[in-house]
């Protein structure tokens, strides 16, 4: 890779200027709800209406490492006055050198690792992995929200074996969960193009694909029509008075667009808030280089280029009919909206049971107490829902009040409305077809009042609400094992996602005083059959191979967040009693997902929505792998892999407790009996206390705010609540 790396950046600071064209088919098209798919757009994105669609022809003019953009054409006719940047819809720059430069610049400190050999386009290839921080990320900008953030990129680079250019490169930004834009990839593809008797790698193919709020925006680049750029100019970056005399080599020009600033990253992404506009029609202007020097406006000169971008939710795409259903693309900026409206009340649903189990309900605000981070915090919101039908009430208005009422408002739902949201990501074939029979058999037990969904994390099964039992038992009948394409029993090493956490982010990467990669070693060994000259780069082996299963089970648990958090967005505009049954074998978060989690349990509460969750494997015994059974002879590798087994079986438990204790659900494992786990959780708590409160006291610098609720009342009740929340930095 040093030598790839040597070359590929001389190679980029001495490549020549060039003019090509470059033609961008643009389409954003609506997904059957927000956010399917736990791996962005590679899996699970369902898109069945294109929204809008364009294309747009520019003179690309690459200069000093830098791009610039000339749009000379929009749907065939000329255009005259349009900058790159002022589309809506999906938008991008610095496909064409900017990315090459940056990945492989020092400054950016990424991190490379060897990944596989395969074949691309008829030349066989090496495929290397790497990893740029946020330090050296992308800048985006979102106009709809006003946020701002620098986002690290990782992804592949395939450089041919014999000649050591790259073929292609793959790149996906590593956005935070609350960031409007939820996924953003792109893939570069390279081949030597010849000019002026000169061959040159350059790129000839990009595509750019962005999912955000239920839309999905895929850009088509194609660059063509290469040629060399040989006038002699000076672009400078200032005003006039600024600027010295210019010679006579200067003294020609040229009707150069204003250049983009340059780009420390990955192409920019950015669907901007309107569908993709069709663009003015051109008055005059071929777009033809002329000779004659141009200064930059003031704003393309003093503008960084992450705020030129434009990128915000998109509004909802029209209804699409899933006959005779309704669609599932919630309202997400009415949504997110409700969110942000009261940002300082925490809300904590509580269910109280008896000793027999059954909830109550006659308890009053003095009852409870409430403590963050173990200061007691006053309770300004009560209120008490109830999932019986009304005698005689008339229904609470939805907003929660900013201080208690001497006596607490009931809010009663006449209606059932429950999703069973299958994780057919994380689930086996056996354990999924046992929890879709029970499911099957669940379903027949509708009443009349109640509504039922059947949906897949990975948003290849949907079905909206209905009360045909004949729909849902077809939509049961769908569902299949999706995995990912994460680890497996083949791999060397064996690695979980648990295991590859903990080798990386828990411990030091010291072999002596790292248990998980030790046997993650002592499985290189084996399948190199002790040859000693292995142990020389074993180790690199088995943390790559940690690398590359922990993004795998970061897209795999973050999907699963984000499928909850958006069927909870969907059931927000649904009256009556709303609830979520999560199926699932559980799954590991890592420390920078916990957030998230916080983010999905308050985004519910604020709908009204219960998640509730039933472990799927049933009784189960913890044991490592077969795989790691055979590869691990070493006795101390094979405890290290059985302990660390136990530990990600209680990790996964502890993320469906901790989902339906902060949402007032319920959770169901150590059960082989799944129909009976899926009927107790169907039957919402009669009772559920929601407390609210404004914290004081405490600093909100984005930690962890455990909370504990107590009771001050003579019979022994037991409640249960979220065991506490991320308070986002202010």
């Amino acid at each position: 890779m040093a030598v790839v790396r040597t070359e590929a950046l001389a190679y980029t600071k001495k490549l020549p200027d060039f003019i090509c064209t470059q033609m961008t088919s643009r389409e954003s098209m609506t997904q059957d709800y927000a956010g399917t798919g736990p791996s962005g757009m590679n899996r699970g994105t369902n898109p069945n209406t294109v929204v809008s669609s364009d294309e747009i022809e520019e003179k690309l003019t690459y200069i000093s490492q830098q791009e610039h953009y000339d749009v000379i054409g929009i749907n065939g006719a000329k255009a005259a006055g349009v900058q790159h940047m002022d589309f809506a819809g999906a938008i991008s720059a610095g496909e064409f050198g900017s990315l090459l430069n940056d990945i492989f610049d020092p400054k950016s400190q990424t991190v490379f690792g060897w990944g596989r050999a395969t074949s691309l386009r008829g030349r066989h290839a090496y495929v290397f992995t790497f990893q740029v921080p946020r330090e050296a990320g992308a800048r985006v900008f979102d106009k709809g929200s006003g946020k701002q953030i620098i986002a690290a990129y990782a992804g592949n680079i395939f450089v041919d074996s014999e000649t050591k250019e790259v073929l292609r490169i793959t790149t996906r930004l590593s956005l935070p969960y609350s960031f409007p834009i939820e996924s953003a990839e792109t893939v570069v593809d390279y081949k030597a193009i010849e000019i002026a008797d000169k061959n040159y790698n350059l790129p000839f193919h990009s595509e750019v694909r962005v999912q955000e709020a239920g839309l999905l925006f895929v850009n088509k680049i194609d660059f063509k029509a290469y040629r060399k750029f040989v006038t002699e100019l000076t672009i400078r970056y200032g005003s006039f008075a600024d600027e010295p005399v210019p010679d006579e080599r200067t003294k020609a020009s040229s009707d150069l667009p204003a250049p983009v600033e340059k780009q420390t990253s990955p192409p920019l992404l950015s669907p901007a808030e309107q569908p993709i506009a069709q663009g003015p029609v051109a008055e005059a202007g071929t777009g033809e280089i002329i000779a004659k020097e141009a200064t930059p406006t003031a704003a393309a000169a003093t503008t960084p280029l992450a705020e030129t971008i434009t990128a915000s939710a998109p509004q909802p795409p029209p209804v699409v009919k899933m006959a005779p259903t309704e669609p599932l693309v919630a309202n997400v900026r009415e949504a997110t909206g409700r969110m942000q409206l009261r940002v300082d009340l925490v809300l904590v649903p509580v269910v109280v049971r008896d000793r027999s189990g059954r909830a109550v309900g006659n308890l009053t605000q003095d009852d409870f107490q409430l403590f963050d981070k173990g200061k007691r915090q006053a309770i300004t919101s009560f209120t008490i829902e109830s999932s019986g039908e009304p005698p005689a009430q008339k229904e609470m208005p939805g907003s929660v009040p900013d201080t208690a009422q001497d006596k607490p408002a009931t809010r009663i739902s006449p209606t059932n409305y429950v999703v069973y949201l299958f994780d057919d990501v994380h689930l086996d074939f056996d354990d999924l077809a046992r929890a879709r029979d029970a499911a099957a058999r669940q379903v027949d037990t509708l009443q009349p009042m109640e509504q039922a969904a059947i949906l897949g994390t990975s948003g290849l099964v949907q079905l909206a609400f209905t009360s045909d039992k004949a729909k849902l038992h077809d939509a049961l009948l769908q569902l299949r094992a999706q995995p990912l394409g994460g680890p497996s029993e083949h791999d060397c090493p064996d690695v979980s996602y648990y295991q590859a956490d903990q080798m990386l982010n828990v411990y030091a990467l010291d072999l002596a005083n790292n248990p998980p990669l030790q046997a993650a070693f002592a499985d290189v060994m084996a399948c190199m059959n002790g040859d000693p000259s292995a142990t020389k780069f074993a180790q690199t082996i088995a943390i790559n191979a940690a690398r590359r299963v922990e993004d795998a089970g970061k897209r795999e648990s973050r999907g699963t967040l984000l499928a909850i958090r958006d069927v909870a967005r969907w059931l927000a505009q649904k009256p009556g009693r709303k609830s979520i049954i999560l199926v699932s074998p559980g799954f590991v978060l890592a420390t920078d997902l916990l957030i998230n989690e916080s983010d999905v349990v308050d985004q519910a509460i604020r709908e009204g929505v219960s998640v509730s969750a039933i472990d799927a494997r049933g009784v189960y015994v913890v044991f490592p792998s077969a795989a790691g059974d055979r590869r691990s002879a070493d006795p101390s590798a094979f405890r290290i892999k059985t302990e660390l087994a136990r530990q990600e079986a209680a990790a996964s438990d502890s993320v469906l407790q901790e989902l339906a204790d902060g949402t007032g659900g319920a959770f169901v494992r150590d059960t082989n009996d799944l129909y009976g786990g899926l009927q107790r959780l169907a039957a919402p708590p009669e009772y559920t206390y929601l407390l609210g409160f404004k914290p004081e006291g405490l600093k909100l610098d984005g930690s962890f705010h455990p909370l504990t609720v107590k009771l001050n009342t003579r019979e022994k009740l037991s409640p249960q609540a979220r065991r506490g929340y991320y308070a986002e930095k202010q």
